[in-house]
């Protein structure tokens, strides 16, 4: 039967400790026989995979930076010479000129590079919430050969060709939907050519042929990794883990699975930015007040919030159960002891005297009912608040330049003056 891979001896090994312990192997599994076979579990894709065929990537590096101002280069550079080539970088009348469509500067200059680099962030925690769940499968002596073959699994899926065709081809054809569906007049003025912009320009062109879809990659790529987490937990949710009602995490011990919407928070603030250039690009050259939009704000904030905080809604059947066992078990024991409490103290009617503040029954009875509250207050989603407070707060960083516009000068600087009263 295979076997969990080892840990070096330190089972409970903080998720924060980024150094593998020695020694891990996919024992029975084919690829590589490293601990990288469990952290490397989410670094791929078809995106990744893609710059990796033309060498833009490598095993173990990931060159965020160079990618991320490569990504610039390609897909809003070329768009600002081609404009400026065509006389749409300013001065015409009418419409969005290239130099003022925020809207592009919040996809290409904002959103794809945060893309680029929150995948390295999530590439790391996600691998190490995998590491740390086969620590606890090898702790508790769980027969995972199922689990094992999920993980194999996963890989095959990540590394699939058709994920790449799939994703290319989705790219491309959602690029010209959108621009075929839009009218000309909707479009910034850089798209169009001729008087009456009829058709593309070479910068609309460039936009429609490679800015667009390179973009929609990336958030493919994101939205293939969600699907290989979501199946992952999936695979979690059917190991017979023995979970403690009274773990600190208040998780029954699957706390560390909260950091998974810690990892998205980047994506989050990559989402945000697309929107929040739409928006600027609104209330800049339509005049439109920014309470307009507070409702779409709201709902980009909340839909983010439950995508990548909803899978985790897969373990609940499990922490309900331990919940469930933990506050019959507990309750029980602080029913036992409160009769035993009380028939000691107030049954035979004992006199009271200073020796009652020297008695260790209140303490231990203290002690108890605090550990029965904690059984109570289990959290049935494996996730703190503030994890969530992180993906919504970079969700919606971007916006705040967004309301720095919109705000007149003179509001802001009184806004600013009363806070410093």
């Amino acid at each position: 039967m295979p076997t969990i891979p080892r840990s070096g001896g330190r089972p409970n090994r903080p998720i924060d400790d980024a150094t593998p312990p020695a020694g891990d192997a996919l024992s029975g599994r084919s690829g590589p026989s490293s601990a990288s076979a469990v952290d490397d579990l989410f670094d791929g894709g078809p995106p990744l995979k893609l710059q990796a065929r033309i060498g833009l990537v490598q095993p173990g590096r990931f060159h965020g930076a160079a990618r991320a101002l490569l990504f610039v280069a390609i897909t809003w550079l070329p768009l600002l010479i081609l404009a400026a080539i065509e006389g749409n970088l300013r001065g015409r009348e009418g419409g969005i000129h290239f130099l003022l469509d925020l809207g592009s500067v919040g996809r290409y200059v904002v959103a794809g590079p945060l893309m680029i680099a929150g995948e390295a962030v999530c590439i790391v925690m996600l691998g190490k919430i995998v590491r740390r769940l086969v620590e606890l499968c090898e702790t508790e002596g769980v027969d995972s050969s199922s689990f094992l073959d999920v993980l194999a699994s996963i890989r095959r899926w990540r590394d699939a060709p058709m994920a790449e065709v799939v994703v290319v081809l989705a790219a491309f054809g959602a690029s010209f939907a959108v621009i075929r569906a839009a009218p000309p007049s909707q479009l910034p003025v850089w798209h169009g050519a001729g008087a009456d912009r009829a058709s593309l320009s070479l910068a609309g062109w460039w936009y429609a042929v490679v800015s667009l879809p390179l973009l929609l990659m990336l958030i493919l790529g994101w939205a293939w990794r969600l699907v290989l987490w979501i199946r992952l937990l999936f695979a979690a949710a059917r190991l017979r883990l023995q979970l403690v009602a009274v773990h600190p995490d208040k998780s029954g011990g699957l706390g560390f699975f909260g950091r998974s919407v810690r990892a998205f928070a980047l994506f989050g603030a990559a989402l945000g930015a697309i929107v929040a250039g739409t928006v600027a690009n609104e209330i800049v050259h339509r005049g439109a007040p920014l309470a307009e939009f507070k409702y779409m704000v709201l709902a980009l904030v909340a839909g983010t919030v439950i995508v990548f905080t909803g899978p985790l809604l897969i373990l609940t059947p499990m922490l309900h159960a331990a919940w469930r066992r933990g506050a019959h078990e507990y309750d029980e024991l602080a029913t036992a002891f409160g009769l035993a409490f009380e028939r000691a103290w107030f049954a035979q009617r004992k006199p009271r005297d200073q020796s009652l503040l020297e008695r260790e029954d209140f303490s231990a009875a203290t002690d108890l009912y605090q550990v029965v509250d904690r059984v109570h207050d289990m959290r049935l989603i494996p996730v703190d608040y503030k994890s969530v407070a992180v993906l919504a707060g970079a969700t919606l960083l971007p916006f705040i330049p967004v309301v720095i516009i919109a705000l007149p000068f003179d509001v802001m600087l009184d806004t600013l003056v009363g806070l410093l009263r």
